[in-house]
Formats: structure tokens, C-alpha cells, sequence
């Protein structure tokens, strides 16, 4: 793969994040380093690697721990964090 001159990097790079639902709050500050970004779903500031997002790994934590849980909650599933009731001896 050819190097991209660094406009069309960050033109890009800003393309692929906007197009995640994150709204970037600097200039891109390279391939493997945490880029301050706002999410768009939620509001959360968020500071994910471009590489990552590229690569579809995720954006937004506060996001992706809410669709778990959703998804949790709809197929009936214990959390895997909560405690259990303890059970007495009858």
C-alpha cells in the first residue's frame, strides 16, 4: 500500500470516523495513537485509535457496553458481572 500525502490522510481518516458516528475534536494525529473524538450516539468523549476503528474493532465504549446490555436483557441472559442470590439450605 502507498503512503497517502497527509492531506488526503487526514481527509480520509476524518471520513472513517465521522462514518463510526464519532465527530473528531483535533487534527488526525496518526495510525496507532488515540484520537479525542465526541461520539455522536451518545455524547461521550471518546479517545479510540484510528487503526482500530479502520478495522471495525469498535468507537465508543459507553455504546457498545449499552447494545451488550440490550442484547443481554433481550435474550434473558445473566450478567456476567452481577452477583447471583445466594441460596439457602431449606
Amino acid at each position: 500500500m502507498t503512503k497517502l500525502p497527509d492531506t488526503l490522510q487526514f481527509i480520509y481518516a476524518d471520513m472513517v470516523m465521522r462514518a463510526a458516528g464519532l465527530e473528531p475534536e483535533g487534527p488526525y494525529p496518526g495510525y496507532n495513537v488515540p484520537w479525542p473524538c465526541r461520539c455522536t450516539e451518545c455524547g461521550a468523549q471518546v479517545t479510540p485509535r484510528f487503526r482500530q476503528v479502520r478495522d471495525g474493532i469498535g468507537a465508543c465504549r459507553s455504546c457498545a457496553m449499552r447494545a451488550r446490555h440490550a442484547e443481554r436483557r433481550a435474550r434473558n441472559l445473566p450478567n456476567p458481572g452481577g452477583r447471583s442470590p445466594r441460596r439457602r439450605a431449606a
